[in-house]
């Protein structure tokens, strides 16, 4: 005759699936928080090699469509050295910030004046936080998972 045996622990290592679960859970997070650090600083340093500006005009509009409607993205087009250059913003609105033809102040590495930036343009830099800060939250909740399933 088999006997049924009550556990009386809240989990245990041989309960495999929540143990591999939490432990995919905690080395996912630390790669998305790496990875988002390292190109946080990547950009944090490029902006700072920008230190020349200029003035750049938008030469087109770019266009994406989502379930709001039409979203637009201005390239600038600038000039340095006798060299034309484009930059095309990461800034996407609705409806759009920006004209073709409209001006604004371009910031450039000097000595690579293709590096530039807009000084508004923040949305890669939130992109990353924002996946850094969900890699934060999801490593929590896969130590607080093993915890919790860990033997007593």
């Amino acid at each position: 005759m088999i006997e049924a045996v009550e556990s009386t622990s809240t989990g245990s290592w041989h309960e495999t699936p929540v143990l591999i679960v939490s432990l995919v859970m905690i080395a996912v997070s630390l790669v998305v928080f790496g990875v988002c650090l390292r190109l946080i600083r990547k950009t944090r340093d490029s902006r700072q090699r920008c230190t020349a500006e200029t003035t750049g005009t938008v030469s087109e509009l770019r266009e994406r469509h989502d379930n709001d409607g039409t979203l637009w993205s201005p390239v600038f087009s600038y000039t340095v050295g006798g060299h034309n250059y484009e930059l095309k913003s990461g800034i996407w609105s609705h409806p759009s910030k920006f004209h073709v033809g409209d001006k604004a102040t371009v910031l450039y590495d000097p000595f690579e004046p293709s590096h530039a930036y807009m000084r508004k343009d923040h949305g890669r830099m939130i992109v990353l936080v924002s996946f850094a800060a969900a890699s934060v939250v999801d490593f929590i909740a896969g130590v607080v998972m093993l915890a919790l399933w860990m033997p007593r």
